[in-house]
């Protein structure tokens, strides 16, 4: 989102930096890519009481619920699609991770978890804030899940959780747009996607489209490894 003034670059530049140092996003600040920035997992999740009901000030309900590892992960989020949070074992689990740590904080929906079952498996949760789609990750450790530190931000409405190299991991992906250097200009921008590891190291980038519906299957962006280009806008 832009509002004139400054270059996109330097706003490109000023809301990566705070979203590496800080782990979380600065309010209304522009970024049209993300270089690579490797991340640390956070603590292990917490043990709570048997029924978790509280989401923030509200009461907890189920907003989208996936399979991973043979066990159920429920997104919980109050009725406002706030203050999330991700268990992982049905109701009574004591595995449940706080997910709404960003800022601005995404609005969770019936579409905001995605779940990859791996050697080491990892949840995606997104939703959208203002004109982003953002994204976290909460990636498996033994019997405990742990939230990534990294937030994605897309410009072009895709994040997405898959198993791009056919390895031991799944791989994030995110649809930005490609530097621009107007409002006018980014509305017309090309399209491309990025492709992170679960540390939140980018791993390359696919070329560019005119349009985000020619990134390979859209909305549910799923590159291949032939896709993956190591030079990004």
């Amino acid at each position: 989102m832009a509002t004139g003034g400054a270059p996109r670059s330097i706003m490109v530049t000023a809301a990566l930096a705070a979203l590496v140092t800080a782990g979380t996003l600065t309010g209304v600040a522009v970024l049209r890519h993300q270089s690579e920035a490797p991340s640390t997992l956070g603590a292990p999740a917490a043990a709570v009481p048997s029924g978790v009901t509280q989401c923030g000030a509200g009461s907890c309900q189920v907003v989208a619920s996936q399979q991973v590892d043979g066990k159920t992960a429920d997104l919980l989020a109050d009725s406002n699609g706030d203050n999330g949070k991700l268990r992982v074992g049905g109701p009574g689990s004591p595995i449940v991770v706080e997910t709404s740590t960003s800022n601005p904080r995404p609005r969770l929906n019936g579409e905001s978890l995605s779940c990859v079952t791996a050697s080491v498996s990892a949840c995606l949760v997104r939703g959208p804030s203002q004109d982003w789609l953002i994204g976290q990750v909460v990636v498996s450790s033994g019997d405990n899940w742990r939230p990534a530190e990294a937030s994605y931000l897309s410009d072009a409405g895709a994040i997405t959780l898959h198993n791009v190299l056919g390895d031991d991991a799944p791989e994030l992906i995110v649809a930005k747009k490609a530097p621009c250097a107007s409002p006018a200009a980014c509305r017309s921008a090309p399209v491309y996607a990025q492709v992170y590891d679960l540390t939140g190291t980018s791993l390359g980038c696919t070329r560019q489209h005119q349009a985000a519906s020619a990134l390979r299957g859209w909305p549910d962006i799923a590159p291949v490894p032939s896709d993956v280009r190591s030079e990004c806008p």
